[in-house]
């Protein structure tokens, strides 16, 4: 069985995020630095494309790394031609395949069969123990303590993924050390103050004029949040990003069968489940449902993790361009990129 084939599984992301640049750096080592890195979404990819590019090897490159992230969304069609390149794959190129999930379903189930076992990794969420030291040597690394209250509630606000985790200390860090008074310790206040805003001023209202597909609003609240907080812009596209998980698992499950009812108190985001109960939840996903399917879900999934780093470092006007012409790209052309500013902005055109 070939080296050249990894199956990463599991919803532990940060972690699994790690390993793969460990493994294009292992291949720099290896190959020098003309290793090329491209990223694939089996929601939402061109087929053909990867596979010129896995059997070809490029005159400039010596080696390919490729990461097909959730491989679960393919199709039988897809599957099938999916196996027959593991069962002879190109020397010239390294595929890393990636689910959220921690066993394949049919149509997929052969594939985890073929892949040699030490080539098969299980991702699995950090428990709470692991989770509160990560916090705590995090702000220790960063010259701040944290109380056990303040842990207790940063760890209820944000997904047991540390991929998310580390996206939210960092800004957490940065406005510490930039407001503090001669105070190193992070409290329960200072996590609902900075993590968990007003209703006015958080992620969450912005969240809700986007799934209600309101443009000039979100235009507006984005403007609000980073002229508040310019490091906003670090934890935009992971909010944002959770809501369309959370609607995709809900629309899916409508798809399968299950009502709307039924469909909510299941939802999950990376595996976890993350129902939506309350009424004012319940009544915003039932618009959701009217404004976005399934496909659409899943393209603007892809484009929030391909405009993540480009949003993030980014700065000024051209940060501020770059976050409108998601956010239009989301609501108008849900999850197209077919936007391209070169307006000021387009907040005063709205």
């Amino acid at each position: 069985m070939s080296n050249n084939i990894k199956l990463f599984l599991g919803p532990e992301s940060g972690t699994k995020e790690e390993v793969i640049k460990k493994e294009y750096s292992s291949l720099v080592k290896k190959y020098g630095e003309t290793v090329e890195f491209k990223k694939y979404y089996s929601f939402e990819f061109d087929e053909n494309e990867m596979y010129v590019e896995l059997n070809n090897p490029s005159l400039f490159s010596a080696h390919t790394l490729i990461v097909l992230y959730a491989i679960d969304q393919l199709n039988a069609k897809q599957a099938t031609t999916l196996l027959e390149y593991i069962k002879s794959p190109s020397q010239s190129a390294t595929l890393i395949l990636e689910s959220e999930l921690f066993s394949l379903k049919s149509p997929l189930t052969k594939i985890s069969n073929t892949i040699s076992k030490p080539n098969i990794i299980s991702f699995y969420p950090l428990n709470e123990n692991d989770l509160t030291n990560y916090v705590i040597n995090f702000f220790k690394d960063n010259n701040l303590q944290i109380t056990k209250e303040a842990i207790t509630l940063l760890l209820e606000l944000v997904d047991n993924n540390t991929l998310e985790l580390k996206i939210i200390c960092n800004q957490l860090a940065f406005f510490f050390n930039v407001n503090r008074n001669d105070n190193n310790t992070i409290n329960e206040l200072d996590i609902q103050k900075y993590v968990h805003h007003s209703k006015n001023e958080n992620s969450f209202t912005l969240l809700e004029m986007i799934l209600t597909s309101r443009l000039k609003e979100s235009i507006e609240i984005v403007h609000v949040l980073l002229d508040r907080d310019p490091t906003f812009a670090f934890t935009l596209t992971g909010g944002i990003l959770w809501g369309f998980r959370r609607l995709l698992s809900i629309l899916e499950s409508i798809k399968s069968g299950n009502s709307s009812y039924q469909a909510m108190q299941n939802a999950t985001v990376l595996g976890m489940k993350k129902a939506v109960y309350r009424r004012d939840e319940v009544q915003l996903y039932n618009e959701a449902i009217k404004n976005y399917n399934v496909d659409d879900c899943r393209r603007i999934i892809s484009l929030l993790i391909d405009s993540d780093v480009k949003i993030r470092t980014n700065t000024g006007d051209f940060l501020k361009l770059e976050i409108e012409q998601l956010i239009y790209n989301i609501i108008v052309k849900k999850g197209q990129k077919a936007l391209k500013l070169e307006t000021p902005s387009l907040k005063n055109k709205l």
